[in-house]
């Protein structure tokens, strides 16, 4: 916490002295730094700090070190000027660009053991973890309407159950199914961790009157699952939905959508969820280009029962997806809570 706090305060002096400032995580930004040409370069800045012997620092470091390696602090001078430097700044050069920093090294690759990101994740990053991909991926669809067409999912929830109940669409992704869903007369949250994706359906939904509502929930960032199922359980009897989000995350993802729904179903309702599955050996399908992932439903039903979850109805069906690729087997697994 004191480590997130220094880095806000350096960042509001910075913006109090002019400079743009684009923040990367809770302990790390960028400062845009105009050159004499005009061009903007972009300076890191990286907060870290020291835990039982090691050093953690954002750049992805997680290192035994000295703190008299650091401290008190040296200097050292760069292009003409004096400069805080620490106290042994070879063994910095060191964990960060290996011990053979000395001689340039076009090929050196920095390899952060997954130890220290997952670390690094849980204290700073928890609002971007695996976040990037997706962002990259809407940035350039932000402010425009999606296909308004629905997935089968969302029109099996809205025939199957009491839209009186407020559904919760988790990893909503740009909003088409949460939209549509409105449109029915439901009350619907939809949940992403992309900020902005589904700006264009917020839009539309102020315009048209719509109960919907958009918030943040990343699978990897347990405060936020805990936050969001918290709520979800105090507003009563919900219907989640998960459609194509289980074959877009890992084991602790779908263990942590496990998680909220047990959260979120504590007061009744029922999870419906729709992923693909791998093929049957022998058993030709067309290759999806949406980097899903297929994913054994019996791992999804171990995980899910684990958290206490009765699995009421497995389909087997094909999906398009989002690529509107046919002929991908799939399955749609419908899930509820014994009170």
């Amino acid at each position: 916490v004191d480590v997130v706090r220094e880095s806000f305060r350096l960042q509001r002096d910075l913006q109090e002295r002019g400079f743009e400032v684009d923040r990367y995580s809770a302990a790390a930004f960028k400062v845009d730094v105009v050159e004499s040409d005009g061009r903007v370069r972009g300076l890191d800045v990286f907060g870290g700090h020291f835990l039982d012997g090691r050093l953690y620092l954002m750049g992805e470091i997680g290192t035994a070190f000295r703190e008299e390696w650091i401290f008190p602090l040296g200097t050292c001078t760069l292009a003409g000027r004096t400069l805080p430097a620490p106290a042994v700044p070879e063994k910095l050069l060191e964990a960060t660009y290996g011990p053979g920093w000395k001689v340039p090294d076009p090929a050196f690759h920095f390899e952060t053991p997954q130890s220290t990101h997952r670390r690094l994740n849980g204290w700073y990053r928890g609002m971007r973890a695996f976040r990037n991909e997706w962002d990259r991926r809407y940035s350039q669809l932000r402010e425009k309407l999606p296909p308004l067409e629905p997935s089968a999912l969302a029109r099996q929830v809205a025939r199957d159950e009491d839209l009186q109940r407020r559904i919760i669409d988790i990893g909503a992704g740009r909003g088409t199914d949460a939209l549509w869903l409105a449109r029915q007369g439901a009350s619907v949250t939809g949940l992403d961790y992309s900020h902005g994706a589904s700006n264009a359906v917020i839009r539309v939904a102020d315009q048209e009157g719509l109960d919907l509502e958009i918030a943040w929930m990343n699978l990897h960032e347990l405060r936020s699952v805990l936050a969001q199922g918290a709520r979800a359980a105090h507003r009563g009897p919900v219907t989640l939905m998960a459609n194509h989000l289980l074959d877009a995350t890992d084991r602790r993802g779908l263990e942590a959508l496990a998680r909220f729904s047990r959260m979120a179903l504590s007061g009744g309702g029922r999870l419906h969820t729709e992923f693909f599955v791998v093929p049957t050996p022998g058993v030709p399908t067309s290759r999806g280009s949406d980097r899903l992932r297929p994913i054994d439903p019996d791992r999804v039903a171990r995980a899910f029962v684990a958290a206490g979850a009765v699995i009421v109805q497995t389909t087997r069906t094909e999906d398009q997806g989002a690529s509107g690729e046919p002929g991908r087997p799939a399955v749609r697994m419908v899930m509820e809570w014994q009170r």
